[in-house]
């Protein structure tokens, strides 16, 4: 995984990153304002040699050499011995604190640097004051202690307090930098684990990347979210100015120059799918039928979805009768196709639902009707059914040489997608090209203007505005 991938991740997922870093940091705030403040308080004392002033000049000196070897070695030593009862009892005592000597070892902290004959004697407590007072009671008992285990008066190894003890102004715990800094390190690092794992459990698809691997074909369109595409009417008609509208003539130069076969018919036939329903199939090819009827070419677009004919209604035309009648007898095509916004865009609803929809577009007189309109139209579009819904597309994308499939971001999984390319694999059926729709886009999917659409397969309700120019029989 990139950088860039990273960040691509973090765009989708930035809010669950984004709760992660406020609650940690929230909580490193929280800590900070309850946490007992902690004062530390250091006194120092040092180790000395005092010689016998009757000893000759030599024996003084070889006496100092082996006292600094010796203290070198016991300095260590000391350390411990400052957090013993026998130093602490008497601190307890002078001080009348109320501890036990195993507690007030506790707050201790005993430290040599190394080569010096010097011990840091440091003190921990809420008190700041009495920090500093244990700490130089605690120097002055160690150095009586030393001196009684050295000889007591007579001794010539002592300990001096070189450094009182200061009352702290500030705490030395919770230490508010440090604690930030990690919790908006940890926050980071805990958001983008989360965006992650976020990511990894989200089984759908969002980026064109994604699909491209799966069906292993090129992006040809998008489709932004829009609420211009909940209209029942194509936004080349409704507004023809638009972004959207430019996307939908980008995808008409892409189709115009799609690979079919040439099987000696005038008019090229492009088959419209998707993996599950609501994902914008039909308004696609709505908009992809009017932006190729915009640019002059005489279009024929059919609801071949039987099972849940929705054309008609993204028109504003009666759909009452249509291709299921006309693969059962009971119609003839000049008595349902219409001709809708130009001379040269004509629509064949699908009428009303059969109960043997796949036996009747599996039919050879449905395959008759696709190749008279070829033979009349540049373009004949076909709007089929879900492949998770039927296998209608198969039957025709084996006749047009493949299929176009609309992908919906943040719609269908992965899993769905792949099923959908492995039954269109094992029939031998090719993907032409695929749409991405429902893009959002501030994404790297999007040109960079935004809208926002819900317009997908079943969320027709209503009969919708009527085209200006009123949808007519052709003759």
């Amino acid at each position: 995984m990139t950088i860039g991938d990273l960040l691509k991740i973090l765009r989708r997922r930035w809010i669950p990153a984004l709760i992660t870093f406020v609650v940690i940091v929230a909580a490193a705030i929280g800590y900070l304002a309850t946490a007992t403040r902690m004062y530390t308080a250091t006194s120092q004392v040092f180790a000395s040699y005092t010689s016998n002033s009757d000893d000759s000049e030599n024996s003084q000196l070889s006496q100092m050499s082996t006292a600094s070897t010796y203290l070198s070695k016991q300095i260590a030593s000391y350390s411990s011995l400052a957090e013993s009862d026998a130093v602490l009892q008497p601190v307890i005592d002078q001080l009348h604190l109320s501890k036990t000597t195993q507690q007030l070892a506790g707050e201790i902290s005993a430290t040599n640097p190394t080569n010096t004959l010097i011990l840091n004697i440091s003190v921990t407590d809420t008190d700041p004051q009495l920090a500093a007072q244990i700490a130089d009671a605690i120097a002055q008992s160690l150095s009586e202690q030393v001196a009684k285990s050295t000889g007591g008066d007579k001794s010539v190894i002592s300990l001096q307090l070189i450094k009182k003890a200061s009352v702290p102004a500030a705490p030395s715990k919770p230490k508010k930098s440090m604690v930030l800094i990690a919790a908006i390190v940890l926050g980071l690092v805990a958001g983008c684990g989360v965006a992650l794992i976020a990511e990894m459990l989200d089984t759908k698809v969002h980026d064109s990347a994604t699909v491209r691997q799966i069906l292993g074909a090129s992006r040809i369109g998008r489709v932004p979210e829009s609420d211009q595409l909940k209209q029942f009417q194509p936004v080349i008609v409704s507004d023809p100015a638009s972004p959207v509208a430019e996307d939908f003539r980008r995808l008409r130069t892409n189709l115009s120059f799609l690979g079919v076969p040439d099987d000696g018919h005038k008019g090229k036939l492009i088959v419209f799918t998707s993996s599950i329903p609501s994902e914008g199939k039909t308004t696609v090819a709505c908009n992809a039928a009017a932006a190729l009827a915009e640019n002059g070419s005489s279009v024929m677009l059919i609801d071949a979805d039987l099972r849940h004919p929705s054309v008609a209604k993204h028109f504003g035309m009666e759909g009452a009768a249509g291709l299921s009648h006309v693969l059962s007898g009971q119609a003839h095509v000049r008595d349902v196709v219409q001709r809708y916004w130009k001379k040269n865009f004509f629509v064949f609803p699908a009428g009303a639902r059969p109960a043997n929809s796949g036996m009747l577009l599996g039919s050879e007189t449905m395959s008759n009707l696709i190749d008279q309109a070829r033979d009349v139209y540049d373009y004949v579009l076909i709007d089929t059914a879900p492949l998770a819904v039927a296998s209608d597309a198969l039957t025709f994308g084996n006749k047009a040489g493949g299929v176009v499939m609309v992908c919906a971001s943040n719609r269908v999984k992965r899993a769905e997608l792949a099923a959908a390319h492995d039954q269109l694999e094992s029939s031998h059926v090719n993907v032409l090209g695929y749409i991405m729709t429902f893009v959002n886009e501030k994404s790297h999917d999007g040109y960079g203007y935004g809208y926002g659409y819900g317009y997908g397969y079943g969320d027709e309700k209503g009969s919708g505005a009527k085209n200006a120019s009123t949808a007519e029989h052709a003759a």
